[in-house]
């Protein structure tokens, strides 16, 4: 059951519109200037087969963006390190360069 902003139970209407043909809604049942102007579209239900593989891609994005969470980690403390022998690798050159002069 869908309640429009009016408080009254919606009642259903097919789209006849070259954007939408056929398309059902949800809509105020005091049309005209009394009603709220309440519209929602009617989600179709979605066939078992669908159902399974929406939930495995899911399933599957929530792995990837794990994988991906650990793999940016992992950059970040490569690269943390890079920079890090970078750093001593500058200061002994510096320290050379100092102890020639």
């Amino acid at each position: 059951m869908v309640i429009c902003r009016c408080g009254f139970q919606t009642v259903i209407r097919t789209s006849h519109t070259d954007a939408n043909p056929g398309r059902q809604f949800h809509c105020c049942p005091r049309q005209g200037t009394r009603g709220c102007g309440f519209v929602a579209w009617v989600i179709p239900p979605i066939c078992p087969m669908c159902s399974e593989l929406l939930a495995k891609l899911d399933r599957t994005t929530s792995m990837n963006e794990d994988v991906g969470r650990k793999l940016f980690a992992e950059k970040k403390k490569t690269e943390s390190s890079i920079f890090h022998k970078l750093d001593e690798v500058f200061h002994i050159h510096n320290d050379q360069v100092i102890r020639c002069n």
